[in-house]
């Protein structure tokens, strides 16, 4: 199985700079958007129909901000959906799309950014803990688990232009 992730920071915006057009050359089994800003009856999805595509997509409730989309064809289709963690702190910002297949767990996710001056990194490491409760639970019912998403995490130095400058913000806390 083939699976592509984005983030595409306004999925509005990047139909207009042809993102549907690489979604055909990728021709992946499934494609995970992040941040697509808008609900499902604000896009245009008739391409992707057109090319065989199917799309399930998790807004968040607050018109233009976060939310996450799949596309996936028929024959990649997941026995089963679940949007979000069935908990409204979470949910409510449409972050988490989760699809079952026989021998793994798919999520697509747009984690928490911890915001400006870091107020938000309580919030953000609920959410931490939150997912590795999910997927324990999962592993420990023999299932394989694939995260894929804007983790909103730089893990090392090497992955920041500007390491020391960002020793205190979130996204580089050593606590993320």
């Amino acid at each position: 199985m083939k699976i592509t992730t984005w983030n595409i920071n306004g999925i509005r915006a990047a139909t207009k700079k042809g993102i549907f057009e690489w979604v055909k050359e990728n021709n992946a089994d499934v494609v995970c958007f992040q941040e697509i800003k808008a609900k499902e009856d604000q896009i245009d999805l008739t391409p992707i129909y057109q090319i065989g595509y199917k799309c399930k997509c998790y807004p968040a409730e607050r018109p233009g901000y976060s939310g996450v989309a799949n596309l996936y064809f028929e024959n990649s289709a997941p026995e089963k959906m679940i949007l979000g963690f069935d908990n409204q702190k979470f949910d409510m910002e449409g972050r988490v799309i989760q699809y079952s297949y026989p021998a793994l767990e798919l999520f697509n996710i747009y984690f928490p950014n911890g915001g400006q001056e870091n107020k938000r990194v309580p919030y953000k490491l609920d959410f931490y803990a939150h997912l590795l409760q999910v997927c324990k639970s999962l592993m420990k019912n023999g299932k394989e688990i694939v995260l894929t998403g804007d983790f909103n995490t730089a893990h090392k130095e090497i992955d920041l232009k500007n390491p020391k400058a960002n020793e205190n913000n979130t996204g580089f806390l050593p606590e993320e």
